[in-house]
């Protein structure tokens, strides 16, 4: 019998909303786009043959980033 690990879909919750833009007016400025933070939880499946034989949680966190605008404020 094969054994084989797969994941469940993953699910988002704990939605973070963003900062407020930040500007920037150094010569080495980078513009950065926003994303707002999420958590996304899922599982993984460990199967041996069709028979599923264990399942872990598995939990990731990503954080919101903060708009960056290159120059000054308007």
């Amino acid at each position: 019998m094969s054994s084989t690990i797969k994941a469940s879909t993953p699910v988002r919750s704990n939605h973070r909303a963003l900062g407020p833009a930040r500007y920037d007016e150094s010569p080495g400025c980078i513009a950065q786009s926003a994303m707002n933070g999420f958590d996304i939880t899922h599982r993984r499946l460990f199967c041996q043959g069709t028979k599923l034989v264990k399942a872990e949680p598995f939990r990731r966190g990503y954080h919101s980033l903060t708009p960056v605008a290159c120059g000054t404020k308007p």
